[in-house]
């Protein structure tokens, strides 16, 4: 995982009181298009299934804006007691 990621909660995410509440489909596609900008931030382009579905993506971006700067995490999904408190 590049350092300073961190995982995007995304518009659909929810929280249970100080929980994080994963989407159904989001713990569906594991997989994250990331695109890596200045100063140690990132956005989230895409989820995926499949590492392969991703890495496809991964190759047309990088075709289509060469100057920018692409990868593909694994953005595993936590049982609800491990995942990090909401600050």
């Amino acid at each position: 995982m590049p350092q300073g990621y961190q995982p995007s909660t995304g518009s659909g995410s929810k929280t249970d009181g100080d929980n994080f509440i994963m989407p159904y489909r989001e713990r569906l596609q594991p997989w994250v298009l990331v695109r890596l900008l200045p100063n140690m931030q990132n956005i989230r382009v895409a989820r995926f299934r499949s590492r392969s579905d991703a890495e496809g993506h991964l190759l047309a971006y990088r075709r289509l804006m060469p100057n920018d700067q692409f990868i593909v995490i694994f953005d595993p999904v936590l049982p609800l007691e491990h995942q990090l408190k909401a600050h």
